[in-house]
């Protein structure tokens, strides 16, 4: 018993240490577009219970999703959107992500336009910043990780040649 136990420790740990060590950008970004799918929801709930949002937000047909970055478009095809679809709405919701990442922080970069779509007329333009700071173990594992793998980079073989002599 006491080695089934053992060995599924073992199995565990070996899990544990290649998914954040050695394929820690696919867990990242897994990581980061969950905070952003999360961040979306509470905002977007916060919005709707203070009424900031017009009327015609229950009324929206087609939602056109837009990238403006690959961070963010990886984001988009790993989250839920919380704009909730009426088929028999009349407008279309455009929004548009970017993101911009600092040393201390990440803003992800969200702007709404609204649109009549008989019309093609704008109706309501809206832009909202959220602020994730990265001081977490995801991004300190990252460092890490560039770290040591800065001390077990195979060296290049030209780089350590010694120049001729003459």
């Amino acid at each position: 018993m006491r080695s089934l136990i053992g060995m599924l420790l073992l199995s565990l740990g070996v899990s544990f240490f290649t998914v954040f060590f050695l394929k820690p950008d696919l867990f990242r970004t897994n990581i980061e577009a969950k905070i952003v799918e999360n961040v979306w929801f509470d905002d977007i709930k916060k919005l709707e219970k203070a009424d900031q949002l017009p009327d015609s937000w229950q009324q929206i047909r087609i939602l056109q999703l837009q990238a403006l970055s690959s961070k963010s478009a990886l984001w988009l095809q790993e989250s839920k959107h919380p704009i909730a679809l009426n088929h028999k709405g009349k407008y279309l919701l455009e929004i548009s992500v970017d993101h911009n990442e600092e040393e201390e922080s990440l803003a992800v970069i969200m702007q709404y336009n609204l649109v009549d779509i008989a019309s093609g007329n704008t109706l309501w333009e809206f832009g909202r910043t959220y602020i994730i700071p990265n001081k977490n173990w995801i991004y300190r594992g990252q460092m890490f990780l560039n770290l040591v793998n800065q001390f077990y980079e195979e060296p290049d073989p030209e780089a350590q040649r010694l120049p001729a002599e003459e």
